[in-house]
């Protein structure tokens, strides 16, 4: 078999392009037409009201949240500044979240348990960032114990192993995972 021309490689790549793009449009058709019928039923937000993060809340952090929960996972990639932590602290309480586990790197981490503790009073937060064993040990048996709490750990905590902090994550079965800076995990 004779190898194919520049010219008909090109052709073939367009061809493989035009067909990807087609795809790629189908797929956000499909994304967008279920997120209309989602945010059609409507989130309430005047539930949320008196809940410390609402205080204040920019049009676009609610538009935020109410996407996020219509499409029950998402990508938030705000630029700095945009109060990208308040809106996932509305995302927790959108999405109903129980058992909620954050990850981030320390000082991204250390401020996001502050913000939860000051925008979230009505959640428990158990911080696993920069402890020593025995107090992890402790709040890793609070942890199993609660229904409702928030998990704050910072990306070395992950790797810690002399506690058994990840099987106790796992068995704690969490409904929602805030991963902040994800691409450092």
């Amino acid at each position: 078999q004779r190898p194919q021309s520049p010219v008909g490689f090109r052709e073939q790549q367009a061809k493989l392009a035009r067909e990807e793009e087609a795809r790629q449009e189908r797929l956000r058709a499909a994304q967008r037409a279920y997120l209309e019928h989602e945010q059609a039923e409507g989130l309430d937000t005047s539930q949320f009201e008196g809940f410390a993060w609402m205080d204040g809340i920019m049009d676009h952090q609610l538009e935020g949240i109410k996407f996020g929960a219509a499409a029950k996972r998402f990508v938030l990639g705000d630029e700095p500044g945009l109060g990208k932590t308040r809106q996932a602290i509305g995302y927790l309480d959108a999405v109903g979240c129980k058992k909620g586990i954050l990850i981030a790197p320390g000082e991204v981490a250390e401020q996001f348990a502050a913000e939860l503790a000051e925008l979230a009073e009505h959640r428990e937060i158990i911080d696993f960032r920069s402890v020593s064993p025995g107090i992890r040990t402790s709040r890793q048996q609070r942890l199993l114990a609660s229904d409702n709490a928030i998990a704050v750990l910072n990306y070395e905590a992950t790797r810690e192993t002399s506690t058994g902090l990840m099987g106790a994550l796992l068995a704690w079965r969490a409904d929602t995972l805030i991963a902040d800076e994800a691409h450092l995990f």
